[in-house]
């Protein structure tokens, strides 16, 4: 950022937050520095984490998990549901889930939350041309819904198996309001039961043009930017977005939860507008936060480290929240360079993870060996980490076929008929410190087994739509898990390798997959924690990604904010708790 451009972001940040009343009324607001900026405000189709942390406040979901204590709680429902076998009929061996949304539920025009809504969201996320494939995944239990005549707001979920994650299925998705994204009744004479079978729901699309359009309308940038369709049942609603600088949320006006705070402590919304700056740069965030232009942020180790001294702290103070996350480098198994095991792992070899941690991350992070972060009781922590010896990547990178052919310092091998170097590129977003340290020291690693690694910064809005087409070779990722056991269907299943599929590294294994239907299917905890461990197995000796450490990530904030929590989801604290 040149001077011009950030003594003009500072003015305004700084103007901005000399209009905040600091006096704890209900007019308060909170502003918050966000590295990155969301792709879109829609649930079902942004795979980006910044868009998750907004739409947290924006949606309500039928149940939702405590950012403090964890438990799955009711938010939409009044109620955790009632659950019953289904013994009978073409879904014996499945389970009922009753549920009834609370009598206050209203959307954002006054319009009652309905069974009408949920049904709705559920038809939108199984329509074969929303690309919702993770979704999808998450909810292919649910076979049908069946609203109560008597009750609009009264209905049962009915699922096809006895699954282990089939609460949080039912309840922890966010629910879209039918008359805002489908005014015109597209959906409306299409049963649930038949887009839930994919052939069925295939001929539909064909024969019912009704349907072709539907998908069309529901993916427009309106209703996941525009101020007047972007709606949720939640506290805030989306005011202003302004591409490159900010995104503002304010409270709504007689919001229906307001009056339920004794009800639980996810109905708090004490910040009467939510501010998120977009400002890549640490540096220039920390000036922000030490001039009072921004409450809090997320700061990176490096960064912490770099002004942890200049801070005065008697003004701003540090939180060190432990995430539910892990970063790994991202491989593309289906470029040809990477197809084959031998080469992962020896690209796994020449990455000094244990540096990383101590010298770029100053020790705030912990080495994993796999697809599940290390807070989970069925980590496998009798795997060892693949050290960093880049002698035995030189012997598995010629096991794998690959020698400097032509003395220019780089191997190669035959790929297609054509002599091919092992050049690869790695992507990775500006703004971050750690991973261009990340790739300097990939680079030099590898250069001692005859690789070349070139480091490329580009936006990740464009990274992301590079991996959706599986156009690229690496690049640096982190995956956030949820407190519950977690599904590894979205992210490693072959099913899920398609361009709106959460498997973005293309991982393909058999076994992975037959392991990861029984995880799914398995209702005895002991005997699924082996399977997550015989899982967690596979991938690390198939190395379809570079596994690197789960971050500790300090958050910083002025002590004039009140209510701050560690928090182990992301962002690390819940917004709606705190105020000046």
């Amino acid at each position: 950022m040149n001077r011009l451009s950030f003594a003009l972001v500072l003015a305004l940040a700084l103007l901005t937050s000399c209009q905040r009343n600091d006096s704890g009324s209900g007019e308060d607001e909170i502003v918050v520095r966000m590295d990155g900026e969301p792709d879109r405000l829609h649930p079902m189709l942004t795979n980006v984490g910044y868009a998750t942390d907004v739409l947290r406040l924006t949606h309500f979901p039928m149940l939702e998990f405590h950012p403090l204590t964890l438990e799955l709680e009711p938010l939409l429902a009044e109620s955790l549901p009632t659950v019953t076998s289904i013994d009978t009929g073409a879904l014996a061996g499945g389970q009922a889930f009753a549920y009834r949304i609370r009598s206050e539920a209203r959307w954002d025009d006054g319009t009652p939350v309905t069974a009408e809504d949920y049904l709705f969201t559920l038809k939108a996320a199984f329509h074969p041309l929303v690309q919702a494939t993770a979704w999808r995944g998450f909810l292919s239990i649910i076979r049908d819904v069946v609203p109560d005549p008597a009750d609009p707001k009264r209905f049962t979920v009915l699922t096809a198996d006895d699954y282990f994650l089939s609460l949080p299925v039912t309840g922890n998705f966010n629910i879209y309001p039918k008359h805002v994204y489908d005014p015109q009744g597209f959906l409306d004479g299409v049963s649930l039961s038949d887009l839930a079978d994919p052939a069925t729901a295939d001929s539909l699309v064909k024969a019912n043009p009704r349907l072709v359009e539907f998908a069309t309308q529901y993916s427009t940038d309106r209703f996941g930017r525009d101020t007047a369709f972007v709606q949720g049942a939640g506290p805030y609603r989306l005011a202003s977005w302004t591409s490159g600088q900010e995104l503002v949320l304010e409270r709504k006006k007689d919001w229906w939860g307001a009056s339920l705070q004794k009800a639980g402590e996810q109905f708090t919304a004490k910040p009467a507008r939510i501010r998120f700056k977009f400002i890549p740069d640490d540096q220039s965030a920390v000036t922000l936060l030490r001039d009072g232009g921004i409450d809090l942020m997320g700061a990176s180790p490096a960064a912490y480290q770099q002004f942890k001294d200049s801070l005065d702290a008697d003004r701003i103070e540090t939180y060190l929240p432990v995430y539910m996350q892990y970063v790994f480098l991202n491989l593309n198994n289906r470029n040809p360079k990477l197809a084959d095991t031998q080469t992962r792992r020896a690209l796994a070899h020449v990455v000094d993870v244990d540096q990383i941690i101590a010298s770029v991350l100053h020790g705030l992070g912990e080495r994993i060996t796999g697809p599940f972060h290390p807070s989970k009781p069925y980590y496998d922590r009798s795997l060892k980490p693949l050290a960093y010896d880049p002698a035995e990547a030189s012997r598995l990178l010629a096991e794998a076929g690959w020698k400097d052919s032509n003395g220019d310092g780089t191997v190669d091998r035959i790929i297609g008929g054509k002599r091919t170097e092992l050049s690869l590129t790695l992507l990775i977003r500006p703004g971050s410190d750690i991973a261009p340290a990340i790739g300097l020291l990939m680079q030099q690693g590898a250069r001692k087994a005859g690789v070349d690694i070139r480091v490329e910064t580009r936006d990740f809005k464009l990274i992301t739509e590079n991996m959706a087409r599986r156009d690229y070779d690496m690049t640096l990722l982190s995956l956030r898990q949820a407190p519950a056991d977690d599904d590894p269907y979205q992210a490693w299943h072959s099913d899920s390798d398609r361009p709106d599929g959460s498997n973005r590294c293309a991982y393909r294994s058999a076994e992975a997959d037959s392991l990861i239907t029984g995880i799914r299917a398995e209702q005895d905890q002991k005997k699924r924690y082996e399977l997550y461990r015989k899982l967690h197995a596979v991938i690390h000796r198939d190395q379809p990604v570079i596994f690197l450490y789960a971050p500790k990530e300090p958050v910083l904030a002025r002590k004039s904010v009140r209510g701050l929590q560690p928090s182990p989801m992301r962002p690390g604290y819940y917004l709606p708790f705190l105020h000046h």
